[in-house]
């Protein structure tokens, strides 16, 4: 009697720490989800051919590369300032380091 109340107990506890479908509310879910949100796209757009975007992006791109050899496209309001200075360094490295 005594056996059975002890592997009632323990299998209470485990069923109070991991109750059924808490895996999806917990941290390593999380962080599971935001790698795969991550490296998925990564991943695509490395066995890609093509550009992704043909548009406005390109010319974001364009703006962010040389912005250096020409430091008025910092300033430039249709190349969005604050987005020309942070890729502006990645955007060293060609279109895949801009956009990775």
């Amino acid at each position: 009697m005594v056996a059975s109340s002890l592997s009632d107990r323990l299998a209470n506890a485990a069923t109070e720490r991991n109750p059924p479908g808490s895996f999806l509310r917990s941290r390593r879910f999380l962080l599971l989800l935001c790698l795969a949100s991550v490296v998925a796209p990564a991943i695509v757009y490395l066995l890609s051919d093509g550009v992704y975007d043909h548009g406005d992006g390109v010319r974001h791109y364009q703006i962010a590369r040389y912005s250096w050899k020409h430091p008025e496209l910092l300033l430039n309001h249709w190349g969005k300032p604050v987005f020309t200075l942070l890729c502006s360094p990645f955007a060293q490295l060609g279109y895949s380091g801009a956009v990775l």
